[in-house]
Formats: C-alpha cells, sequence, structure tokens
C-alpha cells in the first residue's frame, strides 16, 4: 500500500510540476531571455540545497526535497528551452569567394584565332 502511495504521490507531482511549467513558459518565462549558463547554475545550486540542509541541521525535511526538486526541474526544463531557441553564431572568418563561370564559347574562339 505505501509503493502504491509513494507511486500516486511521484505522479502527481510529476504531473503538477509539468502543468506549472506549462503556464510559467506561457504567461512568465517566454518574457525574459537571460543567459541560458546563469539559469543553468542557479538550477545546480538548488539541486544541492537539500544536501546542505541535512548537513547542517542533521533532519532531513521531505517539503523542502519536493520542493527543490520542482524548482530544479522548471529550471532545467527553461534551460532546454533557452538552447533550442538561442540564436546560433555564424562563422565570421568563412569568407565567400565568388568564382568566375567558365564560358566555353570563349574557349571555341580562342582555338579558331590561334589556327589562323
Amino acid at each position: 500500500m505505501q509503493l502504491l502511495l509513494k507511486i500516486l504521490l511521484l505522479t502527481l507531482i510529476a504531473v503538477g510540476t509539468l502543468i506549472s511549467y506549462g503556464l510559467l513558459n506561457i504567461y512568465v518565462l517566454s518574457k525574459f531571455r537571460p543567459n541560458k549558463w546563469i539559469i543553468f547554475t542557479i538550477g545546480m545550486v538548488i539541486l544541492f540545497i537539500p544536501f546542505g540542509v541535512t548537513i547542517a541541521t542533521g533532519k532531513s525535511y521531505f517539503i523542502l526535497q519536493i520542493l527543490t526538486t520542482v524548482i530544479f526541474v522548471i529550471l532545467a526544463l527553461w534551460f532546454i528551452d533557452l538552447m533550442k531557441f538561442s540564436p546560433k553564431k555564424k562563422d565570421k572568418e568563412k569568407k565567400i569567394v565568388i568564382k568566375s563561370k567558365a564560358k566555353p564559347n570563349r574557349a571555341k574562339q580562342f582555338k579558331n584565332n590561334q589556327s589562323k
């Protein structure tokens, strides 16, 4: 029974996280375009907060673990979204060289002029 309850809780948290990310992405996150690496760093810091709290206090807080996990997943999805829509840098070093097209009629005229 406890296993079924944990699976149900995990499913509800996952669905709630995805729904909240979808709503946040539509109304809030799409209006901001911060540096994607700042979002990644904040997500990594938030991921390790429960470990620091557990070490500092000696107690494990279930609610804190759930909240930090939800926030981390939202930030990770936002990071992936920023990676997908970020503009790609163009190679400025690559220069276009325009080569003239060979004209076959000129070669024929050149042969005719040499034979005369």
